[in-house]
């Protein structure tokens, strides 16, 4: 009995002592982080070069996706994003501004096949335009990203 007890007591010693050193070796991996810069501006969302953006964009499944709304409205107008998640949840940006001109939405997608909607959230002139983005997970890599 003396010798269960004693191993009992070994281990949850143990289990404090090396409890730590367990924690930085799970911090130690890299995750992947797919990252979309998009321009807003009072035509709609554009990529990085310019293009209008319409249609389905690919993200990959169970993975980080941050996405970077970049300002290049002309009429100076602010903008605020919504992206509505499966099961109906929503995470938003800052305020994008001519004196905020960059801001960021960053969420974990789940399995192939969700479907996630940006949009603007704020009653401006463009309204309008900055409604319809849809990313959609898939499950292999990208081979053609447009980002």
């Amino acid at each position: 009995m003396k010798k269960v007890s004693g191993f009992i007591i070994m281990m949850f010693v143990c289990s404090f002592v090396l409890a730590p050193w367990g924690r930085p070796m799970a911090a130690a991996v890299k995750e992947e982080v797919t990252t979309l810069v998009i321009q807003v501006h009072e035509k709609g969302f554009s990529d990085a070069s310019g293009k209008r953006i319409e249609g389905i964009i690919p993200i990959p499944k169970t993975s980080t996706v941050k996405i970077v709304f970049e300002y290049a409205d002309a009429n100076e107008e602010e903008h605020e994003f919504a992206v509505m998640l499966p099961y109906d949840e929503e995470v938003y940006s800052d305020l994008l501004s001519p004196k905020n001109r960059r801001v960021e939405i960053s969420f974990v997608t789940g399995k192939a096949g969700e479907r996630y909607e940006v949009y603007c959230i704020m009653d401006c002139e463009a309204m309008d335009n900055l409604v319809d983005l849809f990313l959609v997970t898939h499950s292999g890599m990208l081979e053609n990203p447009r980002f």
